[in-house]
């Protein structure tokens, strides 16, 4: 399935979502995000359509436009991956089943 444009929740549709990949050297050629938090660096980087993946850290935020070049294993810094909603899980439906006791008259 495509990736979907921006925050917006189209009818029966989930927006995309980054996946984390722990513990790796950052590619190559990132572009700098003035924001405050890893939260806006997150938001910023969804909405943006052409953004494949991002990480905030010390340095702030960094996006990728694009291919990702020389992603390597090891340097112990996170790169979120922008994914298609379909790649996640569907949440399981919170529906319970209702026990309850009926009236007895002694």
């Amino acid at each position: 399935m495509e990736l979907l444009c921006g925050n917006i929740i189209a009818a029966n549709q989930e927006k995309d979502r980054f996946w984390e990949i722990s513990n790796t050297r950052l590619p190559e050629f990132p572009q700098s995000v003035v924001v405050g938090s890893a939260a806006k660096c997150e938001s910023s980087s969804l909405n943006n359509c052409s953004c494949t993946a991002y990480a905030y850290d010390s340095n702030g935020c960094s996006i990728w436009i694009g291919e990702l070049m020389n992603l390597q294993d090891g340097s112990g810094n996170a790169l979120y991956l922008r994914l298609a909603a379909s790649k996640f899980p569907k949440p399981k439906s919170k529906k319970g089943i209702i026990i309850g006791q009926s009236g007895f008259d002694s």
